[in-house]
């Protein structure tokens, strides 16, 4: 199956040295992330996707990642070098020593971290870097990328210290992590934070028609699905996306779209046994017949798209909403919780309907709207095609790895 990482085909921007092409100026990028996640999740997969497609514009780049872990075998899968690390606790000698003698060997101009709880080790590898090559003159520039919004605790007045001093660049996924980055409480230095949404790669999704009607004929029939039922969809791990809130509506939901199929699609590993619980409920609940459970597989969601005709994402914190972009590129309309970074995604009845996550009411209602016997078909083709030329125009995997690729020059002074 495609592990969702590959190499992207870039145009390269003015200022950007192309590997091999003229005088190699171009920074050494170590990305890092001790999260060992049962499942690598929108963030692992995302940043990723980001290394995988810096790699022209890098002259090394490497991946520290705790070894034997899925991140690290979907970094291989990609073609990335990797650096086994693992992290205890955020004051982690051991992990700060492994990290700072791969930052020495490989002679890392950039560290970028993409869990939060790595900063802290990431400035101590910094910090010992410098102490052993007795210089702090060109020390390696750190970037913190801020996928989350629920994890921005606050600060201990040492944390605040060490963003102050050692954060040279803080990216959040949205507007809405930016604004929790710049509340007082937060205290991160505001010239440093700068927007940096989530992209994909498009073309995995344009497909072509007779494509798209194979897939939709296969996943069909793969999960017991007429060809002619109303199918919403939710993917991502089980109970984060608002799975339960769904299975509680869906006696409601199918007074007003009769014959609605409801698919939760859950991780690509289930090792937390999430989806035979969610399973067992839904037996429990006698709606096997109008809610399935796929077993555990997302690497293919550009394909099993293809089988929705909508998608319903109802998360209570959501820091951007990668499935929501991933849903506009294959031209399907979604419904989602008014929270974080998916207004920044989903324009109200542009590309899709915002609804309060716990308003039983309008979740029914924007259900049966999309699915109204007359004007349902052409408000779904409305919102979807929106959507298609949204992504394309806002959410371009090319262009964050372009945009990133100068800021990165920018850091550097190249």
């Amino acid at each position: 199956m495609d592990s969702g990482v590959s190499y992207v085909g870039t145009r390269l921007p003015q200022g950007v040295v192309r590997r091999g092409v003229g005088a190699d100026r171009r920074p050494r990028v170590m990305f890092v992330s001790s999260e060992r996640p049962a499942t690598p999740g929108g963030m692992e997969r995302h940043a990723l996707r980001l290394a995988a497609g810096l790699h022209p514009y890098a002259s090394a780049l490497v991946f520290a990642c705790p070894g034997k872990s899925s991140t690290e075998e979907l970094a291989h899968e990609a073609g990335l070098d990797t650096i086994p690390y693992e992290l205890r606790h955020t004051s982690d000698l051991k992990g700060a020593w492994c990290l700072a003698k791969a930052i020495r060997r490989h002679g890392i101009d950039i560290v970028h971290v993409h869990a939060r709880r790595d900063f802290f080790p990431c400035v101590l590898a910094i910090l010992m870097r410098c102490l052993v090559d007795f210089s702090f003159r060109h020390r390696p520039k750190l970037v913190l990328h801020c996928h989350q919004i629920s994890n921005l605790a606050r600060q201990t007045a040492l944390t605040k210290l060490l963003f102050t001093l050692f954060a040279d660049r803080v990216y959040g996924v949205s507007q809405a992590v930016c604004d929790r980055l710049n509340q007082r409480d937060l205290i991160v230095p505001r010239q440093a934070i700068r927007l940096l949404y989530n992209g994909i790669d498009t073309t995995r999704y344009s497909l072509s028609i007779e494509k798209t009607v194979s897939f939709r004929q296969y996943y069909r029939r793969l999960w017991g699905i007429d060809e002619d039922a109303p199918v919403i969809g939710t993917i991502g791990r089980i109970y984060d996306k608002g799975q339960e809130t769904i299975l509680d509506l869906m006696p409601r939901l199918l007074e007003h779209v009769p014959n609605l199929k409801y698919v939760a699609i859950g991780p690509d590993k289930d090792l937390d046994n999430t989806i035979d619980k969610f399973r067992r409920e839904v037996d429990a609940r006698k709606l096997t017949n109008a809610v399935i459970v796929p077993g555990p597989s997302r690497n293919d969601v550009p394909d099993m798209l293809n089988a929705f005709d909508c998608v319903i994402q109802l998360p209570q914190y959501e820091a951007f909403g990668l499935v929501l972009i991933e849903a506009g590129a294959a031209g399907l309309p979604v419904i989602v919780g008014d929270v974080g970074g998916c207004r920044e995604v989903v324009q109200q009845d542009v590309n899709g309907l915002l609804v309060p996550s716990g308003d039983a009411d309008a979740i029914v209602a924007a259900v049966a709207r999309l699915f109204d016997p007359v004007s349902g078909e052409g408000e779904r083709l409305r919102l979807g095609r929106a959507g298609r030329e949204i992504t394309a125009n806002r959410f371009s995997l090319d262009d964050r790895i372009l945009e990133l690729a100068l800021d990165y020059n920018s850091l550097c002074r190249i």
